[in-house]
């Protein structure tokens, strides 16, 4: 075979001139700026000061060039590109004559790999530019076989198959080489058939000049051939025939380890049964066993690859220890390169396997600073954007099933930054994606822990979890934007604006869920549009959220959120003091037969409208009571009539909540509603004092003076309810300040009651507990008076005198000076002090 440095016979001068009739495009677009460069020689028109012959200067550089003066060759080719007007062939020429030089001169001489190759591959553009400028027909398998040899040490064999297949018949001093490079070209290629491959070592062997080293060889290759072509038997068969001593036979050995590697993956992909991927696994470890150190090097086989190989066919084995031992060899000894990294990422996953987390985590920090290094840049064999990315993704699932999710959610983090840094980019989504998990596992640990905390523990962890909220709702909102073209984009940003709403990110709530909504998704349009509703009510613009809220039932009339929807729109309407425009939501709702009063949004409709009814009765009340001053004598209003709406509004609520209370007594609005339907009973009996007054019947009267009596026990009946209901609640959690509130005003309500009915020790016991429940309030001045009036209806004047003073010092030692009286008593504290004095004096 001959030497790829070997230079055919010298053709004839003017054969070499003719115009070369064949065309081909150029290939390749790597490098085509640094060509622009290179050839830029070969359109540069220059003047010269006298003129000179360029067939003459060709002829020189050809001279040259066979007596191997190689550095003459190519100063008189340069000479040549001077010259200003060549023809096509004389440019095609010259072309062939810079790439040839490039070659002897620069190439060959490349000690460094890397700078070797891309030499090469400048060289083959020279030769591709000779084709397509020209060369004479005795040249031109001279220039194909230069081409398809830079490509193929340019590391470049799938450009280098069309100019090798040109050179195969022109060219049969070099023919064993050639159908070895074609050979070893479609090995490479994934995406050709072997057959061809095949059939061309087929050829090699039936070439009768090869040595037996050759021969064996071009047999290691079609092993390797049909290894890729899936024909194990015969690639084993042809492998047993080969020796031992040589090196092609560990090249094959290498090639079955990959077969069966790549074999388990496979089976493991398609979830084939585990005993047989294993068993693929530990076929890979068998073949890729190779201790005999100096046989890799006779076969100039580099030891890390395979040890890389070896240490995964051994985690797929189940043998992690012995894996992370490879692993860590490769990664020390190629820590700048990629194979280094490669090996550290598997490492990092044994760790993981091993049960050493923290140093899995340190050891993937640092492969993914050091994967952005320029050196590591790019895809290759080893590391490349899919390898990172699956590892990343198996560590964030390993510290999730650990429920280590800050770990996973920094290991994310970091695999972000790296992916922004990298070259090409790793798409941003496959990170946050891997975000979104951790995250969303953390909320279901965070949610787990707060229902089995006590409830004063509970503060620091939901403010944890409002964070995550907020968290996951920019991951999942990052994970949108990344995925913008699939059909996942629609519901990432509708979750995203969720998260953003549980989170109290309203303005941001907003914001996804229209763009959800600008996406023309149909699935959640009607709760997108009650949660801007619920955001806009949140904000307090109450306008724009009736405005979202009422398109619910406009445009999904079917959707179950409608119901939802109107009442968050009577909230609304309550809040612009409109509440006949709510109390028709509220309505809407309860008059609705397709909503049951079992119902969640049934129920609170109920609470709602009751609660509404008793406030608009409330409201009519204080305008009575301001029309019936002597200083509005003159008003309009008329204080009888408004008193009487006020009650009808009563009787309203009191029937409202009255089924409230039955059908659901432990619902979050029952404590108010309750307190509310007892306050119902109490101020419609205004109405009924004010009848008593009217009449002259007596037996009327009579009839309203019972009601009134039994209204009041009714209220007091109910406010027995709520402070059972509110005790039951403090049982489990701490009253928060409304239930506190409650508490103490169903103490001050049940004492007046009591009064009234003229229960005195009834309520003198109901003062003495809520005096002691605001004992350094200005409200404790009300109780303590109260109870002397209790005390002076009993004939006991000198208890009177004696609360009454006690009071006093109350007043005087321990409310605070700064205490706001007029906010909850009905005077100052300057004439408290003048109320108690006078007290002590009747």
């Amino acid at each position: 075979m001959a030497t790829p440095g070997e230079t055919p016979t010298r053709p004839n001068l003017w054969a070499r001139l003719r115009r070369l009739l064949s065309r081909r495009v150029l290939i390749g677009v790597g490098v085509v700026a640094l060509l622009g460069g290179l050839l830029a020689g070969l359109s540069y028109v220059g003047t010269t000061e006298r003129k000179v012959d360029p067939d003459k200067l060709i002829v020189q550089s050809l001279e040259a060039l066979e007596l191997e003066q190689f550095e003459e060759a190519r100063r008189t080719a340069e000479a040549l590109a001077k010259v200003k007007e060549l023809t096509s062939d004389q440019r095609g020429m010259l072309a062939y004559i810079l790439g040839l030089t490039l070659v002897r001169v620069e190439c060959e001489r490349e000690r460094r790999p890397d700078r070797r190759a891309g030499l090469y591959l400048v060289a083959a553009r020279y030769f591709e530019e000779a084709s397509l400028q020209g060369v004479s027909a005795e040249y031109q398998p001279r220039v194909d076989y230069w081409n398809g040899r830079s490509l193929v040490l340019a590391q470049q064999l799938t450009l280098a198959r069309g100019p090798l297949e040109n050179a195969l018949e022109s060219n049969p001093q070099h023919r064993p080489e050639i159908l070895l490079w074609l050979a070893e070209a479609y090995l490479k290629d994934d995406r050709l058939g072997k057959a061809r491959g095949i059939a061309y070592v087929d050829q090699l062997l039936a070439e009768p000049m090869l040595d037996q080293k050759e021969r064996h060889a071009a047999q290691a290759m079609k092993a390797r051939l049909m290894l890729a072509d899936n024909r194990l038997p015969e690639a084993i068969a042809l492998w047993d025939q080969l020796p031992n001593e040589i090196g092609a036979k560990l090249e094959v050995q290498v090639a079955v380890g990959r077969f069966h590697l790549g074999r388990a993956q496979e089976l493991k992909r398609l979830r084939e049964p585990e005993a047989d991927v294993k068993a693929a696994y530990e076929a890979a470890v068998e073949a890729l066993t190779i201790s005999d150190s100096r046989a890799l090097a006779e076969a100039a086989l580099d030891r890390g690859p395979i040890l890389f190989l070896l240490g995964r066919a051994q985690k797929g084995a189940g043998q992690v220890a012995a894996a992370a031992e490879n692993f860590s060899y490769v990664r020390r000894q190629y820590f700048d390169q990629p194979l280094g990294i490669a090996a550290g990422f598997w490492e990092s996953q044994c760790e993981l396997e091993q049960g050493d987390a923290a140093e899995a985590m340190r050891l993937f920090s640092s492969l993914l600073r050091e994967s952005v290094r320029t050196n590591n840049q790019g895809d290759t064999e080893w590391l490349n954007q899919q390898s990172i990315s699956e590892s990343i993704e198996q560590a964030v699932d390993h510290y999730i099933s650990l429920d280590d999710c800050p770990t996973a959610v920094q290991l994310a983090d970091e695999f972000r930054s790296a992916s922004l840094n990298r070259q090409p980019p790793i798409p941003l989504g496959n990170a946050a994606r891997l975000r979104v998990k951790a995250l969303e596992r953390w909320i279901e640990l965070l949610k787990d822990r707060l229902a089995a905390v006590p409830f004063a523990d509970r503060p620091p962890i939901e403010q944890q979890l409002t964070e995550k909220y907020n968290d996951f709702a920019h991951s999942v909102y990052s994970l949108a934007v990344n995925r913008y073209a699939t059909d996942q984009y629609p519901n990432d940003l509708f979750r995203a604006g969720e998260y953003f709403y549980m989170g109290g990110d309203y303005h941001r709530a907003v914001l996804a869920m229209q763009q959800y909504l600008d996406s023309n998704d149909l699935r959640f349009a009607a709760q997108a549009r009650l949660r801007i509703g619920q955001s806009w009510l949140a904000q307090n613009k109450y306008n724009e959220a009736i405005e979202s809220l009422t398109s619910c039932w406009v445009l999904f009339p079917n959707d179950p959120v409608i119901y939802q929807a109107r009442y968050h729109a009577a909230e609304c309407y309550t809040e612009l003091g409109q509440p006949q425009k709510a109390e028709e939501m509220l309505r809407g709702n309860l008059d609705n037969d397709k909503l049951t009063p079992s119902s969640a949004e049934w129920l609170q409709s109920l609470y709602f409208l009751g609660g509404l009814l008793f406030d608009q009765g409330k409201e009519l009340e204080a305008r009575s009571d301001l029309a019936a001053t002597e200083a509005n004598l003159n008003v309009v209003e008329d204080s009888i009539g408004l008193m009487e709406q006020a009650a009808g509004y009563y009787d309203q609520a009191i029937g409202r909540l009255s089924e409230a209370v039955l059908r659901a007594p432990k619902a979050p609005a029952a404590p108010e509603g309750l307190y509310r339907l007892a306050e119902a009973f109490r101020r419609y009996n205004r109405w009924h004092e004010k009848r008593v007054a009217m009449t002259t019947i007596a037996t009327e009267r009579a009839r309203i003076g019972d009601m009134i009596r039994r209204y009041d026990e009714r209220a007091i009946e109910l406010l027995a309810q709520l402070e059972d209901r509110l005790e039951e609640i403090r049982e489990t959690q701490p009253l928060d300040e409304v239930q506190e509130r409650l508490l103490r005003n169903t103490y001050f309500l049940r004492g007046h009651l009591y009064y009234r009915l003229g229960q005195y020790d009834s309520a003198i016991q109901m003062y003495r507990t809520v005096s002691n429940m605001v004992i350094q309030q200005p409200e404790v001045l009300e109780a303590y008076v109260q109870i002397a009036s209790c005390y002076r209806r009993l004939n006991r004047d000198e208890d009177a005198v004696r609360v009454v003073n006690q009071a006093k010092i109350i007043l005087r030692e321990r409310i605070p000076a700064n205490a706001d009286f007029e906010a909850t008593t009905r005077f100052p504290r300057d004439r408290w002090v003048l109320m108690l004095d006078w007290l002590t004096t009747i």
